[in-house]
């Protein structure tokens, strides 16, 4: 959390801002994460188009707050003049994820880890993501993350790729499908996403 809050502040952040949004943005999974910066990048768009320069740029570093990944996010960094360095986020997210799972806040863990599989898919972020599901009594997901490290595939692995440390594009095909469809660490709407986005309207 102190990582993410120090990135808020070089985002130029206020952490007024920070202290309202991040405890629901932190337990987001990384598909709801990634609507509401789509939300957010809209309503930064709008207010560039009415001239209200200063509430676009709030909106447009909240949105990589939010979601600091993928093509557009780096668009959106572009246009703020940051350069958003993937493996340096992939880092920040996992050590973010640490240090909760370590304090035994395992859904904010489960949330860190997801986004980190967004950006990298090393075989080890997977045991950290099976563990934590494990703590947090849901075997059925735990045993899937874990089918994943099995031998077979390992052995797969090894056999087939340069680098044996990244998981198969098969697998992490399966891995992303099976995120979509089960990984929700909190319950997360539409309504919910247009609160966060007043809420920020109303602290700028």
């Amino acid at each position: 959390m102190k990582k993410l809050f120090l990135l808020c502040l070089v985002l130029g952040l206020s952490s007024a801002s920070f202290a309202r949004l991040n405890p629901t943005i932190s337990l987001m999974s990384p598909m709801d994460r990634h609507s509401l910066f789509v939300a957010m990048v809209e309503s930064a768009d709008a207010y560039q188009a009415a001239k209200h320069t200063k509430k676009a740029k709030e909106f447009y570093r909240a949105a990589l707050e939010v979601y600091p990944i993928g093509d557009q996010a780096h668009v959106v960094a572009q246009k703020l003049g940051i350069d958003l360095d993937d493996e340096e986020t992939f880092q920040q997210f996992l050590s973010t994820g640490d240090d909760a799972f370590k304090n035994k806040k395992y859904n904010t863990a489960l949330a860190m880890y997801l986004m980190a599989l967004e950006l990298n898919q090393p075989l080890d972020l997977y045991k950290k993501i099976y563990q934590t599901y494990y703590a947090l009594g849901d075997t059925e997901r735990a045993n899937f993350y874990q089918s994943i490290l099995s031998n077979d595939m390992k052995n797969d692995i090894d056999n087939n790729m340069d680098d044996p440390s990244i998981i198969d594009a098969d697998y992490t095909e399966l891995a992303y499908e099976s995120i979509a469809d089960i990984d929700q660490p909190v319950p997360y709407n539409d309504h919910k996403k247009e609160e966060l986005i007043q809420a920020f309207d109303d602290l700028i």
